[in-house]
């Protein structure tokens, strides 16, 4: 059970801390960024397009004596046209059981209000935190590190990264592009005795905003594939932005 939540719980990291780099999407001129927008990794806060889709995430291990370990769980995800997103939550179990039907946390991204809800349908409990937008550079930015310092240089060693685009497919009915990155770890970056390899390929709607597939295989946790299933270009019902009446809110 341990094991189960902390997974969920990586699963979780995984997926909502805000992404800087979620700030880089290219944005579809029909789609601007929302007011105080909030990006996460696999939606970007954009306006005038709503969407409600399923993401199935599915996770495989291997253990050293060859044993498979596979866990499944799914998530919904919906975005209004103010550029609110949500997000229900379903932690990983084991891939021959069923998923419960009550999600086990639900987040609420509201830029147009300035804030973030995090829901316990268990518990009936809201917590709220203010978005907190990102520092004004000062006028006299600190120095970057030199790139030939010997630190520098150190890091480099460490593993090698290579970025390749995968052209284009349709993804759950929307045309999607790729893009596959190998980071190679050479034998004594991490205490290894021999290299290894990260392989991490996304695919994206720049028409949406939305990142359709994620996959992940890294020999020191497994393989994960997040996949967006049911895509549909509606409206979602404007009662999944807001915390239910009867709920308790604490926070700001």
């Amino acid at each position: 059970m341990t094991h189960t939540l902390l997974k969920g719980a990586l699963l979780t990291s995984l997926l909502l801390v805000t992404s800087q780099t979620a700030a880089a999407q290219k944005q579809s001129p029909a789609c601007p960024p929302a007011e105080n927008a909030i990006n996460t990794i696999m939606v970007a806060s954009v306006t005038g397009c709503p969407f409600s889709a399923a993401l199935e995430v599915t996770q495989t291990q291997t253990l050293a004596d060859g044993t498979h370990i596979q866990r499944k769980s799914k998530m919904l995800i919906y975005r209004d046209s103010l550029g609110r997103i949500r997000y229900d939550h379903y932690l990983l179990g084991p891939a021959d059981q069923e998923i419960p039907e009550q999600p086990s946390y639900i987040e609420i991204y509201d830029p147009p209000a300035g804030f973030i809800y995090r829901l316990s349908p268990a518990s009936a409990v809201a917590s709220r935190s203010r978005r907190v937008k990102p520092a004004t550079p000062k006028s006299n930015p600190q120095p970057q590190p030199d790139k030939n310092s010997a630190a520098s240089q150190t890091d480099r060693l460490k593993y090698t990264r290579v970025s390749e685009e995968l052209g284009t497919q349709f993804i759950a009915g929307d045309l999607a592009s790729g893009r596959r990155e190998t980071i190679t770890y050479p034998a004594g970056a991490e205490g290894n005795d021999r290299s290894f390899v990260v392989l991490s390929e996304t695919w994206e709607s720049s028409d949406l905003n939305l990142r359709l597939l994620m996959k992940n295989a890294d020999p020191r946790s497994g393989d994960m594939e997040q996949r967006v299933t049911d895509l549909t270009r509606t409206e979602p019902d404007p009662s999944l932005f807001q915390v239910p009446s009867d709920y308790t809110i604490n926070g700001e």
